[in-house]
């Protein structure tokens, strides 16, 4: 038997939750969030092998897109045993400059380091840098930070991320 206090009980706690998480989302992480990341892995790679992979691609996003407010989402995906096909997808804002060779230093970062930890080859890596405009993101319950605050200048040589 459910009482209606009991019922207000768990509302206001539910609510206290979402208030929590929100406050320690934009605590952790800052009210602003960009480029969002999602890396498709073969599954089975152990959660240390993730880590490494996680914090090479936030650098390799770094050198590339955006110097901060990055978030990255590792995902496992079928894979056949021996396959080492990586799929990356990046959402960002169009404005840099520069948008073909900052993908194609996204993708030589990027490779770099999934060579490193797993043997994917350039035949095995996809990467797809999405835009979105301004008005089709609220993050943190706000807009982005302007472009020209994290975007960072390009490296004619590049350097291993």
């Amino acid at each position: 038997h459910e009482y209606p206090s009991q019922t207000l009980y768990e509302l206001c706690e539910l609510t206290l939750q979402i208030l929590l998480l929100f406050f320690w989302r934009t605590q952790i992480w800052g009210a602003h969030s960009m480029p969002f990341v999602r890396v498709d892995i073969p599954e089975g790679l152990s959660r240390e092998t993730k880590a490494r992979i996680h914090s090479g691609l936030h650098d390799a996003i770094a050198k590339s897109w955006f110097k901060e407010h990055i978030w990255i989402a590792i995902r496992d995906m079928y894979a056949e045993p021996g396959d080492k096909t990586v799929l990356l997808s990046c959402g960002v804002r169009p404005g840099r400059g520069q948008e073909a060779e900052r993908t194609q230093a996204l993708f030589d970062y990027s490779l770099a380091v999934v060579e490193k930890e797993i043997g994917t080859t350039a035949d095995e890596l996809i990467v797809m840098v999405h835009e979105f405009e301004q008005h089709m993101c609220i993050s943190g319950g706000g807009q982005l930070p302007p472009l020209g605050e994290g975007t960072p200048a390009l490296e004619k040589e590049l350097e291993p991320a």
